[in-house]
């Protein structure tokens, strides 16, 4: 099976072709068959391209990078730097609202834990 996105994230990731393959432990002519659709990547080499990427193992395999699910707004290499910099602050913004969201969420269940303790 083809998937379109295992080169299209790897060209917007600007990533050359042997640095994929080395991630997934293979040699680049066997990583260009994963790419042309000439061998069926395993689940661990989904998984790895997944976190290499910052997206989801669905993502990958959609039919175009648009359907996918990115954690990271990808930036045209010919975007300004200010256009570079908003994208960043923006992308540190969420990260820093998730990070707030799962510390309240942790908090919450330490306080659970703790009373619970008591009660008994």
């Amino acid at each position: 099976m083809h998937y379109p996105n295992i080169r299209n994230l790897r060209e917007q990731f600007r990533f050359k072709q042997e640095y994929v393959a080395s991630k997934l432990n293979m040699e680049q002519p066997e990583y260009s068959r994963l790419e042309n659709g000439k061998k069926s990547p395993k689940p661990e080499e989904l998984a790895i391209l997944a976190e290499l990427y910052g997206t989801s193992v669905d993502a990958i395999m959609s039919s175009s990078v648009s359907e996918s699910e990115n954690r990271y707004e990808l930036i045209s290499k010919d975007a300004s730097p200010r256009v570079i910099m908003d994208r960043l602050i923006n992308q540190n913004e969420k990260l820093i609202e998730r990070l707030i969201m799962l510390h309240d969420q942790n908090s919450s269940i330490i306080k659970q834990f703790l009373s619970s303790g008591k009660a008994s």
